[in-house]
């Protein structure tokens, strides 16, 4: 236990201590200048949210109060949580649509506009209704407090660090539960409840290489469902929650707690310790389950046509184009995402072009088949935690975009036959239609209270828009007739379609305006235990209504899933998506109106039977909650100390002073560190003082982000060499500036970051106790990386295409002693020419001028096998190429034994340094060229390694080195 606690201070030590950046464990983030956010406390929940989102933030802290005691009762008996304290930040600028929990510092973020996704928002009235309670879990997971071990005296040092530590466990523990949890809310709702959640765990499972328990832990790398974690954490969590055992009653504390006690064991003792069970005799549970599913579901039932279908390979929405093709979006492992024409005779495809489509299934058709409009994220340029949703029109001629909308966030366009363009806009967690003038606004013409509209689908022969919506949790379809500007009462809602006990997810229209197209399926009542079976009406499957007869079919018989279906122009194809393990294939299968119908009494088709809810126009009541008066957010009011942490101080290398040696004795330096941030993380510093060889020595540092560049203030006295009779030390001031940027992100990522630091260093040699020497130096190094046209498909190990270059320079602007200036440089340029095989091709360059020798560590632009090989001064070159085979995607591990095997790959290497004189003659080179394997794995659950073993042959010197990483 002793042992265990020294390597975890010593860990926590060096994770903390960081000479030039004291506070990057609490990093700042920016946020967009123009957000002002107001503070309220409820109860435990200190509530921070943007200015005018008064209601909405009063609804999602009663949303947290109704679920809290649940939550502690799931969470932390035995082991007592903390009395929770969590700040609660809502914030309405982002259109992602996350929640998520943040350690450093504890709280949790919800971004207020609604999720488009009927997945997951399914059964609830409100879109924090599911995500505050999911973060919840996140947030009581968290604070769990043991009495006793590792936790506990990180706890003494910081309770972020217990939290830290809490919450580094597999990510499908972590998240698992809280999908139990929320589909336990309300009858139906939830990710377990939902069929196009479940219908990937039942595909994994009873395919013919079903999850092992590692997979359904562990973040897949490689491997779809990218959110594996998710599904296979939740079912797996589900099953040890409700069996028929005594365990099964506290198995999430008995882990949680032996986990913060004994994390040095791992996750699988700590889950053993918890259920009681041997990993392996779960994941064989789970299997055995999963089989004997399959063999209750094993009847053949009727296949379509596949049209496009490979591992990995995801098309979504198909669009016809004509009798013989459709056009779709897909993206694959080494498939480039964006809009494709296919052949539905052949499975032939040809990219229209690489574009980004938000969900990839946010997307329409014109109405006369010249071009599609789509919905993307567009990141914000400084802010990463920003991106709004836009809407951009895409030529099907030549691939051309058209202009994208700009900080209009709207999504789902629709283009009527008469050229209006209709869309979607969150106003915090509602969502409003919209129309675009003539001058390019987006003018409300709808203005509802409880109305969460999810796809939208432009008749082709009326002015009518079909309308899917969440209202009160429940999905129907909604009759849109616009109207004119003079008649604004026109723009409503009228009660359309529904099938009752289905959960609608997509709409689309045949091509005369006669049927509409919908898929459905029916949610579960309760969470459902992996081992029993759906029915079939929890399958997703495509209907049809006939709007002239007001009949419904169905059409498919999907193991799986089968949606978002289009019809052929001659109304006899049907062209859809059908779910399989691991990928959406694109299917085609005849269209048939006259098979047996739907029982009308299984329908909802106007509004003489309609049992929908009411659509509001006015705010609901919110329940009476502690609620303070609101004051505004002063990130100085929340600076207090969050770590206080022991400091460990070695002595960095110095060898280019002469008169000393880094091999001379050097005693250990002991002290204390502290540091801290405010909730919104505007403001960071850090502190440490330690003593070392009888003297006292600190560094300071603190970051603003509330504008852009960052700036940073650093000051530091410290010693850099110690001997028995002399010491070298430095003292002296920083001021930095910060500046991440992204320029385009739409499939090609293009992104920057520039910096500069400008320092003040005073160094002195001191020797028995008197100053020998001392030279003060004023240096500025700018530096900066950019990426031009990045782009990386899911199975790549590096980027298959773009730019990427780096720079940094030092220029002493003056000193008293020896000027010291130096330029590094370097270029990669990555070649998509074996792309389809996922081979990575990197071929690059660099530069380096110094006025002295060893101006910069120069490990990583020395060859290989040569990285002791120090350079004088002068100008050289490097160039480089660099060559990664992918050999097995493993994304597979052990939970006992905390290791997970996400690739291993084959590399070769060669490079060459000579003087920049010399580049094209015979002067002096240090070159290498090699070959070796590599392996990518993931130990803990949290530390990613990229791991090499090689053999570098010296072409100068024709020996052979082993080099590893």
């Amino acid at each position: 236990m002793c042992i265990a606690l020294l390597v975890a201070a010593q860990v926590l030590s060096a994770s903390l201590s960081d000479a030039r950046a004291q506070t990057r464990e609490y990093s700042t983030q920016h946020r967009p200048a123009e957000v002002e956010y107001v503070l309220r406390t409820s109860g435990p929940f200190t509530v921070i949210y943007q200015r005018g989102y008064d209601q909405a933030a009063r609804q999602a802290a009663s949303e947290l109060h109704a679920e809290r005691l649940a939550t502690d009762s799931l969470i932390s008996s035995p082991v007592q949580g903390r009395d929770l304290r969590l700040p609660v930040v809502l914030n309405a600028f982002n259109d992602r649509s996350n929640g998520y929990v943040r350690p450093f510092p504890f709280r949790t973020e919800i971004e207020l506009p609604t999720l488009q996704s009927p997945d997951l928002i399914g059964g609830f009235e409100t879109w924090t209704g599911i995500v505050g309670p999911h973060e919840l879990v996140h947030a009581m997971h968290g604070d769990l407090q043991a009495p006793f071990g590792v936790g506990r005296v990180l706890g003494w040092m910081g309770n972020d660090l217990e939290r830290t530590l809490n919450l580094s466990v597999p990510s499908g523990w972590v998240e698992g539960v809280a999908v139990y949890r929320e589909s336990r809310i309300v009858p139906g709702g939830g990710r377990l409840n939902a069929p196009r959640f479940t219908m990937r765990y039942r595909a994994a499972m009873e395919s013919e290489d079903p999850w092992s328990l590692a997979q359904m832990l562990e973040r897949p790398a490689f491997t779809q469902p990218f959110d594996r974690f998710y599904v296979g954490g939740a079912h797996a969590f589900t099953m040890l929650a409700l069996e028929d055992t005594p365990a099964s009653e506290d198995v999430f504390p008995r882990t949680a707690g032996f986990f913060n006690r004994f994390p040095f064991l791992g996750f699988g003792v700590a889950l053993w310790h918890g259920t009681g069970e041997r990993p392996g005799t779960i994941r064989d549970r789970l299997r055995r389950q999963a089989h004997e599913t399959r063999r209750v579901r094993a009847a053949d039932r009727s296949a379509p046509t596949t049209v496009g279908s490979a591992a990995g390979l995801s098309h979504r929405r198909p669009y016809w184009l004509d009798s013989n093709y459709v056009i779709a979006t897909a993206r694959g492992y080494n498939l480039r995402r964006g809009l494709y024409r296919i052949d539905v005779r052949t499975g032939e495809r040809e990219r229209i072009a690489a574009q980004a489509v938000a969900n990839d299934t946010e997307y329409t058709l014109a109405p006369d088949s010249s071009r599609v409009w789509t919905t993307r994220f567009v990141p914000d340029t400084f802010s990463s935690i920003q991106e709004r949703v836009e809407v951009q029109p895409v030529s099907l001629d030549d691939g051309q975009r058209g202009a994208r909308t700009e900080r209009k966030r709207v999504r789902t366009p629709v283009e009527m036959p008469d050229g209006r363009l209709f869309a979607v806009r969150n106003d915090g967690p509602t969502t409003h239609i919209v129309e675009r003038t003539a001058g390019g606004r987006f003018v409300q013409r709808t203005a509802y209270t409880n109305v969460r509209v999810l796809h939208m689908s432009a008749s082709p022969s009326a002015n009518v828009i079909a309308v899917l919506a969440n209202v009160g949790g429940d999905h129907r379809i909604y009759r849109f007739e616009p109207g004119t500007d003079d008649d604004p009462s026109s723009f409503v809602l009228e009660p359309w379609f529904a099938l009752p006990g289905l959960r609608l997810y997509d709409v689309s229209w045949g091509p005369d305006g006669r049927y509409m197209l919908v898929s459905a399926a029916a949610p579960s009542s309760s969470p459902t235990f992996p081992g029993q079976p759906p029915t079939a009406a929890e399958t997703p499957n495509v209907y049809v209504l006939d709007t002239e007869k007001g009949v419904v079919t169905r059409q498919t018989d999907a193991r799986y899933g089968a949606f978002e279906a289009a019809l052929s122009p001659d109304r006899s194809t049907l062209a859809y998506i059908r779910y399989r393990h691991e990928r959406y294939d694109l299917v085609v299968s005849d269209f048939d109106p006259t098979i047996p119908t739907v029982s009308a009494d299984s329908v909802e088709h106007g509004t003489e039977m309609w049992t929908g809810p009411a659509l509001l126009r006015t705010e609901s009541e919110v329940p009476d909650i502690p609620w303070s008066e609101a004051r505004p957010y002063r990130p100085r009011r929340h600076l207090a100390p969050r770590v206080l942490y022991p400091v460990v101080r070695d002595i960095d290398d110095a060898s280019d002073i002469d008169d000393l040696s880094a091999g001379d004795a050097s005693p250990v330096g002991w002290g204390l560190g502290i540091q801290g941030t405010d909730p919104l993380q505007t403001w960071s510093y850090g502190a440490e003082a330690w003593v070392q060889d009888a003297s006292l020595w600190s560094e300071a540092s603190i970051q603003y982000a509330g504008i852009i560049p960052r700036p940073s203030l650093n000051l530091f006295r410290r010693p850099t060499l110690l001997g028995p009779c002399a010491r070298l030390e430095e003292e002296g001031a920083g001021l930095g500036l910060d500046a991440p940027v992204t320029f385009a992100s739409n499939v090609y990522q293009s992104v920057g970051r520039f910096g500069l630091d400008i320092e003040w260093r005073r160094t002195r040699l001191v020797r028995d106790d008197q100053a020998e020497s001392r030279v003060q130096r004023a240096t500025l190094e700018p530096s900066a990386t950019i990426g031009y046209r990045l782009q990386q498909n899911p199975r790549d190990l590096i980027p298959n295409s773009g730019l990427l270059f780096s720079g940094v320079s030092t220029h002493d602007v003056w000193t008293d002693g020896a000027d010291q200036q130096g330029v590094l440089g370097l270029v990669s340029a990555f070649v998509p020419l074996l792309s389809r095989w996922n081979t990575g091709i990197r071929l690059g360059a660099g530069i380096v001028s110094q006025r002295r020798g060893t101006e910069f560590g120069l490990g990583t632009f020395l060859p290989r096998g040569n990285e002791d090989f120090s350079l004088p001064s002068g100008t050289f070159v490097r160039w480089k190429g660099e060559i990664l085979q992918p050999l097995a995607f493993v994304d597979d591990g052990l939970v006992t034994v905390p290791v997970y095997l996400k690739a291993v790959y084959a590399y070769g290497f060669g490079s060459t340094v000579t003087r920049a004189s010399n580049v094209f003659g015979r002067g002096p080179r240090v070159s290498a060229i090699g070959a070796g394997l590599g392996a990518r794995i993931r130990l803990f659950s949290v530390a990613d390694l990229d791991l090499r073993l090689g053999l570098a042959y010296d072409v100068e010197e024709r020996g052979v080195t082993v080099v590893y990483r």
